[in-house]
């Protein structure tokens, strides 16, 4: 059971009071068991919070200065911009499980420490979940709980807008010598794959190994949110290295910070390069278009990485997506 801290609603509520709605929370500690419960059904409660976050003044969502792990990177290329953090799984979906460890218990402190190292470096973030649950239930249309579960994960990015939205789980396979963070980025657009390859140069520094990749992924999150989206496999709960940073408080804050690094490189980036563009000759692809841009013939070959062995193990790993 989460502490009784975080709140009960649905946690785009949370995205409208900036840092310091975090404020006072503690670490939720980690339980080798899954965790249900019912959650009201609030569905217009969380659509409204969601129109509210863009249409709230700034001073309303500025933050403040973060209490520990102060972000390396200057905040500027950050302030104002818009993102989606997505914790997988939740509620009855424990996502992958390994050594009494369960997916959804490992990603969620992930994604709140990325929150916070964003709203202190002035964006504005918005949480598809802050606790364990479920969103199948948001969602009243046709298909599975799973497939209305990621439905409603899609909806809060279209409704939001952002610049991007990332969304954080963790790997397990029936083999133990497989380790390593993956990136997927959606076939073909340019943005999301070079946050992707900034987002590996951060983790395989923290979590390497032989499954390192920054891959297209055909995924229903990839498939259907039309901003910069990636996807990122953390490592893998059934490798003993990889298991001992995704479950420690410590590994889980690093990950957040490679995280938060790699965004702001990329942020970085393309800062510069609209700095660096002469006048009339275009200006590169921005990452906050609306619009799924192909990748332009110019684009530099993609980087080398080892291919992963496989997506996903069926057994470790009941409730992932499927394409």
């Amino acid at each position: 059971m989460m502490p009784a801290a975080y709140p009960t609603l649905f946690s785009l509520t949370v995205a409208l009071g900036g840092a310091g709605t975090e404020r006072g929370m503690q670490r939720p500690a980690f339980h080798p068991k899954t965790s249900t419960g019912s959650a009201p059904r609030f569905v217009l409660v969380a659509l409204c919070a969601a129109a509210l976050l863009l249409a709230a003044p700034q001073s309303a969502l500025a933050a403040r200065p973060p209490s520990r792990g102060q972000p390396r990177f200057a905040a500027l290329p950050m302030a104002g911009r818009v993102f989606v953090v997505d914790p997988g799984h939740g509620g009855i979906d424990g996502g992958c499980s390994a050594a009494g460890y369960l997916e959804k218990e490992v990603v969620l402190p992930i994604g709140l420490e990325l929150t916070r190292l964003l709203r202190a470096a002035g964006a504005r973030v918005g949480l598809t979940r802050n606790q364990d649950m479920e969103l199948g239930h948001m969602n009243p249309g046709p298909g599975s709980r799973h497939r209305r579960d990621l439905a409603t994960r899609v909806a809060v990015a279209r409704r939001l807008g952002p610049d991007l939205m990332i969304s954080l789980h963790v790997n397990a396979a029936s083999s133990g010598r497989m380790q390593g963070s993956i990136a997927f980025y959606p076939p073909g657009r340019v943005a999301s794959r070079r946050i992707a390859l900034r987002l590996m140069d951060r983790l395989r520094a923290l979590v390497p190994g032989n499954q390192n990749a920054v891959l297209p992924g055909n995924l229903y999150v990839l498939r259907h949110v039309p901003y910069p989206v990636v996807l990122v496999e953390l490592g893998f709960l059934t490798h003993p290295d990889d298991r001992a940073v995704l479950t420690s408080p410590d590994g889980q804050r690093a990950l957040a910070l490679s995280l938060y690094d790699g965004i702001a490189d990329h942020f970085a980036d393309e800062a510069r390069s609209l700095e660096e563009t002469p006048p009339g000759q275009g200006r590169p692809v921005s990452s906050g278009a609306p619009s799924i841009g192909l990748l332009a013939p110019e684009m530099a070959a993609p980087r080398a990485f080892p291919a992963p062995a496989a997506m996903y193990d069926e057994d470790l790993c009941p409730h992932h997506e499927t394409p």
